[in-house]
């Protein structure tokens, strides 16, 4: 929490009006990113209605931000990108561009979130392109979002450094929210891509042993700190490498939890798979009814919109699930679905894996 420390002292310390809102934006921000959704709005409160009218636009476009990434947070994407759009519109008009490129990072990310990965990659490259070396939030935010996006495409040759980058500036401002947003999408991208590896062919066990030496880093870092946002994420971890390890007993166990525990605060489509996930373990365990039921309860909550791999994991586990009972038609059909939106993430992975890997790292990190 050194970042919010900071920002704190800031505050008490400012010497003018401008100074003392930015403060506050940072603390609104990492309160929101933090999951401290009382607080933080709060602290966005505090800064509308103590914006002066010599730094009134600096205070609205703040507060944008603040609200933007709140309801990120909060898994209210097209808000989060709206809100973040305003304050980048205000940011511009002040030509405030530290303020505006620490707006284009988080547009890029939820660009990302959002599964535009193209505009992603233009947003955020030129981020890390302009912005100086102590633009700490607005680079760690940036990089990190090329990290993610390049492993989620099959390039962790391209994401080593990103995530490095995004490291380095964490470190530098203190902020344990994004060393741990890392850990976890290190974790996270890895086990996702060996569940799709998985689907064209067997996979390398020591690749296994890798990511579940990568999880257990993540969850000792996250137990260090007391983020109550995206809480659901960290036990779905666990589970995939239970399954990836064939462990399909101990995967429903964990599944059974996490559904009762966790299911009400993740988003839709991400339930859907881990009902198929569940059907496919109770399938493993002969127990077809309750496999059957999973599996239309996962099909029943499978938006229109979900991204590809989860619409080839889900397709692919209840498709298992008819085939067993009987139902060579559906089985067939989930089986077909299945396939195309894995190679339709292949192509895109295929398409958009070279745009990533050709943005340029800075040359003052010494990265390749």
């Amino acid at each position: 929490m050194l970042l919010l420390e900071a920002a704190r002292r800031e505050l008490r310390d400012a010497s003018d009006d401008g100074l003392r809102q930015r403060s506050l934006v940072r603390i609104a921000v990492y309160l929101a990113r933090r999951g401290d959704v009382d607080d933080a709005r709060s602290a966005i409160t505090q800064i509308r209605t103590e914006a002066s009218s010599t730094h009134y636009t600096l205070a609205i476009a703040g507060a944008n931000l603040a609200e933007g990434v709140l309801a990120f947070c909060e898994l209210d994407f097209s808000s989060a990108a709206d809100k973040v759009r305003r304050a980048l519109a205000m940011a511009n008009s002040m030509h405030d561009g530290r303020l505006q490129r620490w707006c284009e990072a988080w547009d890029a990310h939820v660009a990302f979130t959002l599964g535009r990965n193209d505009e992603a990659a233009r947003i955020a490259g030129a981020v890390v392109a302009a912005a100086e070396a102590d633009e700490h939030s607005a680079l760690s935010r940036a990089a990190g979002t090329l990290a993610s996006a390049s492993h989620y495409l099959g390039r962790y040759d391209v994401a080593r450094g990103w995530y490095e980058i995004a490291r380095r500036h964490a470190v530098s401002e203190g902020d344990d929210l994004t060393i741990d947003a890392a850990l976890h999408n290190v974790a996270a991208n890895h086990l996702n891509n060996l569940r799709l590896a998985r689907m064209d062919s067997d996979i390398d066990q020591r690749e296994v042993d890798s990511a579940a030496f990568e999880l257990r880093s993540s969850i000792n870092y996250d137990r260090m700190k007391s983020a109550s946002s995206f809480r659901w994420m960290l036990p779905l971890l666990d589970i995939h490498l239970a399954m990836l390890k064939d462990e399909t007993a101990k995967a429903a166990d964990l599944l059974a939890q996490w559904i009762e525990s966790w299911s009400e605060g993740a988003p839709r489509r991400v339930v859907a798979v881990a009902m198929a996930d569940f059907s496919y373990c109770l399938l493993s365990s002969g127990h077809l009814e309750a496999a059957t039921a999973r599996c239309r309860q996962s099909l029943s909550l499978m938006p229109s919109d979900a991204a590809k791999e989860d619409l080839a994991l889900a397709y692919m586990q209840c498709s298992l699930v008819a085939r067993a009972s009987g139902c060579a038609d559906e089985a067939a059909d989930l089986s077909s679905r299945s396939r195309a939106n894995l190679e339709a993430l292949r192509s895109d992975q295929h398409l958009l894996g070279p745009m990533f890997a050709a943005i340029p790292k800075p040359a003052r990190y010494g990265l390749p």
